[in-house]
């Protein structure tokens, strides 16, 4: 801007503003920033930064790796041995039950077949049956084994019965125990006691838990015990016994009036249809009665 040009533009200010225009010639203005010397003054303060400090700041960057607690491994350890077992066995083991008022049928892995009665569990494991036909029971099941050069062995608490090929019946209730053969030939050991009997085609052995097997003797009814076939064989049962074979057939209750009943010697051969039928059977089979009252069937003593 030239001089002519600037005292124009003084003598068109106000007074106040030409006194302001004087005053500021006194004022000292800073120098102006270089940039390039701020920038080297930064970088300079960068490199004095204490690696130590760096070091930490990095390490508080790395992630966190979990440590459990010694009571916790210690929870999950005992958690480890408690399912390794219960995985074993549901992984090689096949386990087949039946509840109160249910019977089914099961192939094995031979051909032989298996009926289960009610409130009755199989185990037999999957591998190796071609070296070892070997099955577990409890309750009452009715085998045909088909024949093979390997035997065939059933396990029910201490016994032990081995076949080559047949069709028989292993029970096992209220520490009775009770094997009935209809075809072939089986061998009946208890381990514990370390005696065995031989039953041949048509003939049974029942004895009591901690007994030896008894002699055999022979079948008291064709196609004994039927209950494969819908009917309740009973032999020279006491009613107590028959009282619970029936609930569990039925899923039903069955009390008596008085406990006097409870020794009556029941043989015969009941139609399993229903439950009041095989209770009217019943009653004449033992000359007593029955009623049903709040939800229980109860035989009474005659008078």
């Amino acid at each position: 801007m030239t001089i002519k040009k600037k005292n124009k533009l003084f003598n068109n200010l106000s007074d106040d503003e030409k006194t302001l225009w004087e005053m500021s010639k006194n004022i000292k203005l800073p120098e102006p920033i270089d940039s390039d010397v701020s920038w080297a003054r930064l970088e300079s303060k960068l490199d004095k930064i204490d690696e130590k400090q760096l070091g930490k700041n990095i390490l508080k960057a790395r992630p966190k790796f979990v440590q459990l607690r010694p009571s916790f491994a210690i929870s999950f350890g005992i958690l480890l041995l408690v399912l390794l077992p219960i995985l074993y066995t549901q992984l090689n083991f096949v386990n087949i039950s039946t509840k109160r008022g249910e019977i089914l049928s099961h192939a094995l892995p031979d051909g032989s077949l298996v009926q289960l009665s009610v409130e009755s569990k199989l185990k037999y494991k999957k591998s190796s049956w071609k070296s070892k036909r070997n099955v577990k029971i409890k309750g009452e099941a009715y085998f045909d084994v088909e024949k093979g050069q390997v035997p065939f062995i059933v396990n029910s608490d201490n016994l032990t019965i081995t076949v080559l090929g047949t069709k028989f019946n292993v029970k096992h209730r209220d520490d009775m125990n009770e094997v009935a053969v209809n075809k072939g030939k089986v061998q009946v050991s208890d381990v514990a006691l370390e005696k065995h009997i031989t039953l041949l085609a048509g003939q049974m052995s029942r004895f009591a838990d901690g007994e030896p097997p008894e002699k055999p003797q022979k079948l008291p009814f064709a196609n004994y015990p039927g209950w494969t076939e819908n009917k309740l064989m009973f032999f020279q049962d006491n009613l107590a016994n028959v009282c619970r074979e029936i609930e569990r057939r039925f899923n039903v209750q069955v009390q008596l009036s008085n406990q006097k009943l409870a020794g009556i010697t029941v043989t015969g051969v009941l139609e399993a249809d229903n439950i009041d039928s095989v209770l009217s059977t019943l009653s004449i089979l033992i000359q007593q009665q029955y009623r049903f009252e709040k939800g229980i069937y109860v035989i009474n003593e005659s008078i």
